[in-house]
């Protein structure tokens, strides 16, 4: 019987391989995505999360619970809170307005297909007892 080499560390540096990326990305975007879940959960916070692949094809946004507010938050917070503008401004740009509308057409596309899923999913079916 073989033993199991179990889980190693890995030194953190950019992949030599090309073809491994797209894996490794998928893999590591799904863990991020889970820690920033627990993260919402267990502390109560509001999240966002935007990944691009390293094709720079695609985005990723996840938010708990949704990307807009909690981005809205961060760029425009309420006055009489302890005010994070300054940390805000550098974002504050075209990139940002291409991002938002990225996340906001993904989040679109999402419920769209929402809705197609469970609108009329069991009609006209025909059921033989």
């Amino acid at each position: 019987m073989r033993k199991s080499t179990g889980r190693k560390k890995i030194k953190i540096e950019k992949m030599k391989n090309q073809n491994n990326l797209p894996a490794t990305f998928s893999k590591r975007r799904d863990g991020l995505f889970k820690k920033a879940s627990e993260l919402s959960t267990l502390c109560g916070v509001e999240i966002a999360t935007v990944v691009s692949s390293p094709s720079k094809t695609s985005v990723y946004p996840i938010g708990h619970p949704c990307v807009l507010s909690a981005v809205d938050k961060f760029l425009n917070p309420p006055p009489d809170t302890n005010s994070l503008q300054p940390l805000a401004k550098p974002y504050q740009n075209k990139d940002v307005t291409k991002m938002e509308k990225l996340i906001e057409a993904k989040e679109k596309r999402a419920l769209r297909l929402q809705s197609t899923n469970t609108k009329g999913s069991y009609e006209g079916l025909n059921f033989i007892f």
